[in-house]
C-alpha cells in the first residue's frame, strides 16, 4: 500500500493534476529516463514524457515483450495501458472521481532541497493515513520546472527518480490511443497470466498455459 501511494503521488506531481486544494501546476513539455531506487541502488525502468498540457506517456521495462506502457490523456479523459505488443485496454478517466480518491488529510511540509539533474528543488514531506496508519513520502520538486517531481522516496528506501531530462515538445502520437487490439479487462488478465507462465517456463504449468492460449484463440474476433 505504501508503494502504491508513492507511485500515485509521483504520477500526480509529474502530470500536473492539482493536489488537495493546491492550484494546478503543469510542468513543461519534457522527456526523461525513469529509474527505480531501492536502498541506494538504481535500476533503469523506462521513460516518461509530458506534452506540457497534463498528458503523460510512461513506459516501464526494457524487454519489448514484457514492457508495459501507460498513456494518460486528460484532454480526452482516457487512459490506455499496453499490456503486450499490439494489445491494450482502455479506461475512462473521470477527473472529478479521481480527485475524490485523493486523501484529504494530507499534510505537506516543505523546505530547501538539493540540486538534482541540474535543477534546484524544494523538498516536501507528504504525510497521510493509509489503512489507519501514517504514511510518509518525500518528494523533490524542481522549482524551475513548475514543481515537476524529480524524485520521490518512502521511509523504506524505495522510490523513483527522473534523469536525463530533456525539455521540448514531444511527438503528439505518444499521448493518443495506441494501435492494435483493444482488450477487455478479462482478456487483459488472461494475457498477463500467459505472459507470466511463459516467462517462468515451468513444465508443470504447460497444461494450464495450453488451456489459456486456446481460450485466447477462441475469443479472438
Amino acid at each position: 500500500m505504501k508503494n502504491g501511494f508513492l507511485a500515485f503521488l509521483f504520477v500526480i506531481l509529474v502530470s500536473g493534476i492539482s493536489w488537495a486544494d493546491e492550484p494546478i501546476k503543469l510542468p513543461p513539455a519534457f522527456r526523461a529516463d525513469q529509474v527505480t531506487l531501492y536502498k541506494g541502488q538504481e535500476k533503469a525502468s523506462g521513460f516518461v514524457a509530458s506534452d506540457g498540457q497534463g498528458n503523460i506517456h510512461n513506459e516501464l521495462g526494457s524487454d519489448a515483450n514484457r514492457k508495459m506502457v501507460g498513456i494518460f490523456n486528460y484532454n480526452k479523459k482516457k487512459a490506455w495501458t499496453v499490456m503486450s505488443p499490439g494489445k491494450y485496454i482502455e479506461t475512462d478517466m473521470d477527473l472529478d472521481k479521481i480527485m475524490k480518491t485523493v486523501p484529504k488529510d494530507v499534510k505537506k511540509d516543505c523546505g530547501p532541497g538539493e540540486v538534482l539533474e541540474g535543477h534546484p528543488t524544494k523538498k516536501c514531506v507528504y504525510t497521510t493515513q493509509m489503512m489507519g496508519k501514517p504514511t510518509t513520502t518525500t518528494v523533490w520538486l524542481a522549482t524551475d520546472l513548475n514543481e515537476l517531481a524529480l524524485k520521490s522516496m518512502n521511509p523504506e528506501g524505495s522510490g523513483m527518480m527522473l534523469k536525463n531530462i530533456k525539455l521540448g515538445s514531444q511527438p503528439a502520437d505518444l499521448f493518443e490511443e495506441p494501435k492494435g487490439q483493444k482488450m477487455s479487462n478479462e482478456q487483459a488478465g488472461t494475457e498477463m497470466v500467459v505472459g507470466d507462465l511463459k516467462a517462468k517456463g515451468n513444465k508443470s504449468d504447460e497444461k494450464l498455459l495450453e488451456y489459456l492460449q486456446q481460450m485466447q484463440k477462441n475469443k479472438k474476433p
